[in-house]
């Protein structure tokens, strides 16, 4: 019986963590469409400034931080950032962001929900170009009964790298 229960209190928390798994999602969404609301790039701000970055998990934070400080240390902190690119857009130049889909949570590995996210990233471009569609898997974790973004994991997309994360260890690495 006590088996039972534990069993149904597990099952009761896993959709809440679902439901509730889109809304960091939503909120980096959200302000990809305000920063590529015009080709140039730059209307809703920093994914990981103080304000935004509180949709990404601990371990994530952390990291991007001590590629921040290694970035200074090794004289790059007059770049671009910790990435010289829009992380989730996927490049330096875009267009307004369409056909936005926001897939439904599922249950990934080791407690991570999984939210699949598509979209077109060059529709004002010519060419094969236009029709690009852009492929990102948010990695969400519940971190004190909070979901936040633990990685962003991409499907290769005009060379880009497969995994925020991957990407900072390896900026840590240089």
């Amino acid at each position: 019986m006590l088996r039972t229960l534990a069993f149904a209190l597990v099952m009761a928390a896993t959709p809440a963590l679902a439901a509730d798994a889109v809304a960091p999602v939503k909120a980096v969404m959200d302000l990809t469409l305000a920063n590529w609301a015009s080709e140039t790039g730059d209307g809703g701000g920093d994914y990981f400034d103080d304000t935004h970055i509180k949709v990404f998990s601990k371990s994530f934070r952390t990291l991007y931080g001590k590629v921040e400080k290694h970035m200074a240390e090794v004289g790059d902190a007059d770049s671009a950032g910790v990435f010289d690119y829009d992380p989730i857009q996927g490049g330096q130049d875009g267009c307004p962001i369409t056909d936005l889909k926001i897939g439904q949570p599922t249950a990934g590995k080791g407690g991570v929900t999984e939210v699949a996210v598509t979209f077109k990233p060059y529709s004002c471009f010519d060419g094969e170009t236009k029709e690009s569609v852009a492929h990102l898997t948010f990695k969400v974790v519940d971190e004190g009964g909070k979901a936040v973004i633990d990685d962003v994991v991409r499907k290769e997309f005009f060379g880009s790298a497969p995994s925020l994360v991957q990407e900072l260890q390896d900026a840590l690495a240089n």
